[in-house]
């Protein structure tokens, strides 16, 4: 299971701090934004570290034990299919524009 997550974590959420954060933020504040994308990736990699073994060595809760992570997994998801615009064949000023009309 551990091999699945990382495979999955690998090519999800653990490559947005290196591929959408220059596609979506001006050069000015693209240092500040991926310092705080990459540290809250690493502070959530961290606490998975954590959590994951308590609930794995848990026998009420052990066989549900990625629950907790499939479900901010999916809320994110959802986050992220409403509110990112696809980026692709895009001009940085197009994906500003459409930031700018959704709020």
């Amino acid at each position: 299971f551990v091999y699945i997550f990382v495979v999955f974590f690998a090519i999800g959420p653990g490559s947005v701090p290196w591929v959408i954060l220059p596609e979506i933020f001006a050069q000015g504040a693209r240092p500040a934004a991926t310092s705080v994308a990459v540290v809250t990736n690493w502070m959530s990699n961290f606490a998975v570290g954590l959590i994951f073994p308590l609930l794995a060595e848990n026998d009420k809760i052990s066989n549900y034990s990625f629950v907790p992570f499939a479900v901010i997994t999916t809320f994110a998801f959802l986050f992220l299919w409403k509110y990112m615009p696809e980026t692709k064949k895009r001009t940085f000023e197009e994906i500003t524009m459409n930031f700018r009309r959704s709020q």
